[in-house]
């Protein structure tokens, strides 16, 4: 479940939110020992293409070695080379939390490179052991958290946007998304099957939160997987696409609450995808689905697309 892996704070995409996440729910980390006069330990933090972080903020804690000099050893963390804060490893009081604030300019859409050096010392001598046992500092990073102050970024109205931005397995923030079909016929299970097999490959197997129901839900993504005569029912407005197989993408029409005199009651959310995934009839549904699935097929730059052909790629 989403909430058991991110510790949500606030949660408003027509907004800013607050994320609290643990580190190792970003990459593979674990407690580590820094060992030696100079020692480092590497890891990433991935930011989607959807999100744009504003500032992050890391917390995590240590334990050094009581034989450290203090005013020679020291614990950096960087982002992107970049020093963000410096620690004064002290043997008087060899526990200690630290408070890293994360500028949002550094934290770009990818997988931007973090670091943590020491530098540590049991004497002031130049014949030191750089090797000598006293010297080491434990990162308690399994207890390690980040939070994170983001904003939504609008989904772009192309069919590729499925590939490069709404499944995209650097996507730790919110992953739900709403499988719509009209019924739960053996033709419609399966495509909704497809196209969830589908989500779990771009997501790199990693198991996004999916809801199967028959009715468009707010405040995630939906796709809609019908034919094209049960269309009307399900998607307010004219569906998208010619006659064929056809996939499109379209932003999430959503109901006001309480809308304003000569206001519409239904809008649509910028930062919520509505893909539509439409047929004549089922054995076009089902082509239209593995087209979405699969990873080999190429996804346009247009609003919608027909899928006029499906080859697989021969496996040996």
């Amino acid at each position: 479940v989403l909430l058991s892996i991110l510790l949500l704070l606030v949660i408003d995409t027509a907004a800013a939110a607050t994320m609290r996440i643990p580190l190792k729910k970003l990459a593979p980390i674990q407690d580590h020992q820094l060992r030696g006069s100079m020692d480092s330990y590497s890891f990433t933090v991935p930011v989607p293409a959807r999100w744009r972080v504003l500032k992050a903020t890391l917390h995590f804690t240590y334990v050094n070695s009581s034989a450290l000099i203090s005013r020679t050893s020291r614990l950096i963390f960087t982002v992107h080379d970049q020093t963000l804060a410096q620690v004064k490893l002290n043997p008087d009081t060899p526990e200690g939390e630290v408070t890293v604030p994360i500028p949002g300019a550094l934290l770009k859409t990818g997988y931007n490179p973090c670091n943590l050096w020491v530098s540590q010392h049991y004497t002031d001598e130049q014949c030191e052991d750089p090797f000598a046992p006293e010297l080491w500092t434990w990162l308690k990073l399994g207890e390690a958290y980040l939070v994170f102050e983001l904003e939504p970024v609008s989904v772009p109205k192309r069919v590729s946007a499925i590939a490069d931005f709404l499944f995209d397995p650097r996507n730790i923030f919110d992953t739900r998304v709403n499988l719509v079909i009209p019924e739960l016929s053996p033709g419609y299970l399966k495509a909704a099957s497809l196209v969830a097999a589908g989500i779990a490959l771009r997501y790199e197997y990693r198991a996004p939160e999916m809801v199967l129901s028959q009715t468009l839900l707010p405040g995630m993504d939906n796709i809609v997987i019908a034919a094209r005569k049960a269309l009307p029912a399900l998607v307010p407005g004219e569906p998208a696409g010619a006659d064929g197989p056809v996939i499109a993408v379209r932003h999430l029409p959503e109901k006001k609450n309480a809308p304003g005199p000569g206001q519409p009651d239904v809008v649509e959310n910028p930062h919520r995808a509505l893909v539509v995934i439409s047929a004549k009839d089922e054995a076009e549904l089902e082509t239209a689905s593995r087209a979405f699935a699969s990873l080999s097929y190429s996804l346009p730059d247009s609003p919608s697309t027909r899928v006029a052909a499906l080859k697989l790629p021969d496996m040996d």
